[in-house]
Order: structure tokens, then C-alpha cells, then sequence
């Protein structure tokens, strides 16, 4: 969220803002991000992400997703013990939305896992 930042700070932009950040932590987002070495890892060192790749990553611009997703996020912010029932709903939207299967979702968590 730091690297973010839009023109103004109205509700519309700030909830985008909330949005982007749920989108941007998904698995889906996670697993691409590292298979287009978006993000880099080396055994004992913190994982670096290359802020000029994260354009690349096509950003839905379905309002419906969008607004679902900021208010999943914007509910973990004021809520951390929201964490653990929101994030997996948010994951659920994006498989949904990419139209994933099982065995995809499946090879995506197992990435991640392994990485």
C-alpha cells in the first residue's frame, strides 16, 4: 500500500486502494507473481518484490469484484480476527473469477507452499 497512491483521497479511490490490496495478496496473485519472478526469494533471506513488475499484473476492472473484495479487505483492517474467515473468501472470489479448477487451486497452494 505504500507504493500506491491515487490523485485524491475519496471514498471511491480509497476503497480501489483497499480492493488492490486484497487483490494483490491473494494465492492467485501470489503464484503468478512468483512464476514471473515478480517476486524473488533466496534461501535465508526476505522474500523482495520488484515494484516496477507489479504493472504487469492485469488488474480486474469488474466493479462487482472490485467492491466485494474492498469490503473483505477494509473488514480485516478494522478486524484482525476477521483475518482468517476473509481471506479465504477473497481467494474464493479470485479462483471464481479466473474461472480455476480443484486440481488448478490445488497446484496454486501447492506452489506456494514449496516456495
Amino acid at each position: 500500500m505504500y507504493v500506491f497512491s491515487l490523485r485524491d483521497n475519496s471514498e471511491k479511490k480509497i476503497d480501489f486502494l483497499y480492493f488492490l490490496c486484497g487483490f494483490l495478496n491473494t494465492d492467485f496473485i501470489t503464484y503468478y507473481a512468483q512464476q514471473m519472478n515478480i517476486v524473488r526469494f533466496s534461501q535465508g533471506k526476505q522474500p523482495q518484490i520488484k515494484i516496477g513488475d507489479l504493472g504487469s499484473i492485469f488488474i480486474p476492472n469488474d466493479i462487482k469484484l472490485q467492491s466485494e473484495i474492498s469490503a473483505l479487505c477494509k473488514e480485516i483492517y478494522t478486524d484482525l480476527t476477521s483475518k482468517q474467515v476473509n481471506i479465504p473468501k477473497i481467494n474464493h472470489l479470485i479462483y471464481e473469477y479466473y474461472n480455476l479448477t480443484p486440481i488448478e487451486i490445488e497446484n496454486i497452494q501447492k506452489s506456494i507452499r514449496d516456495f
